[in-house]
């Protein structure tokens, strides 16, 4: 049995409207799927710049700690060996680090 041209044109209409469907099926599942790992790569990306500035904060605190901790000692140790009271420790220092920043200064 012959079929029409109408038949023809209707079938193959059909038919290109399938594959056209396929395709748009496939796309939409390629950009769900690369949507999805960007999402989750931006949401480790995140997190990895929040641990690493925890641990700078972190890090910062405890060399501030330290640092502080080593000035303390030196007050007490210059006090000690001068017999000097903290008050007059931290004259001694201060006029000594202002002696230090005027050499440094004349020098410059």
């Amino acid at each position: 049995m012959a079929t029409s041209p109408r038949q023809t044109e209707r079938e193959s209409s059909e038919t290109t409207q399938e594959a056209t469907r396929k395709v748009a099926d496939q796309a939409a599942q390629t950009t769900r799927v690369t949507t999805e790992a960007t999402q989750r790569t931006a949401r480790a990306g995140a997190e990895a710049l929040q641990e690493y500035a925890n641990s700078a904060s972190e890090t910062w605190r405890t060399g501030s700690e330290t640092a502080s901790r080593i000035a303390q000692r030196s007050m007490d140790e210059l006090s000690r060996i001068f017999g000097l009271s903290g008050d007059a420790t931290r004259h001694a220092v201060e006029q000594s680090s202002n002696g230090a920043q005027f050499s440094w200064k004349a020098r410059a």
